[in-house]
């Protein structure tokens, strides 16, 4: 669940990249002497453990397609803080989703009526919503379940 957690914006590849890279980090770990060498080596692959600090190390030289091509503002509460301003952070947004509530349709008259009307009436309901702080004041993670 923390991988989850510590994963938002990656694609499908850049998980693959990351389990490849976190295993080259334990083989690294376990067999350094294949890449000081040019001898050939008889390898136990099943010897090969991949921990969780070795997805971490990965983490640090990968970076997700989905920063490669804009900034990404937003991100989860840290796992350090979380118990800290996690019930903070949810009375925030249950806050947010009081003045912002999400769109649903009622009646199956309220249903055909928007059906008939085609795209005169917007699907897709959109409320715009300005948050403004300085560095630090916890932005990022109110955005972070926002964008989901």
């Amino acid at each position: 669940m923390e991988l989850a957690v510590s994963c938002v914006g990656y694609c499908g590849a850049d998980l693959k990249a990351l389990c490849t890279e976190a295993a080259i980090h334990a083989f690294r770990e376990k067999y350094p002497q294949v890449y000081t060498s040019d001898d050939k080596y008889l390898i136990d692959v099943d010897s090969v453990k991949v921990e969780k600090y070795h997805f971490i190390e990965a983490m640090s030289t990968i970076t997700p397609a989905s920063q490669r091509g804009s900034i990404v503002h937003s991100r989860p509460l840290s796992l350090v803080v979380a118990p800290c301003l996690q019930r903070h952070l949810q009375k925030s947004m249950n806050h947010i989703s009081d003045i912002f509530p999400p769109l649903t349709v009622s009646s199956e008259l309220t249903k055909l009526s928007i059906l008939s009307y085609g795209s005169a009436i917007p699907l897709v309901y959109r409320p715009r919503l300005l948050l403004c702080g300085g560095d630090g004041s916890g932005l990022v993670n109110i955005l972070h379940p926002l964008e989901f």
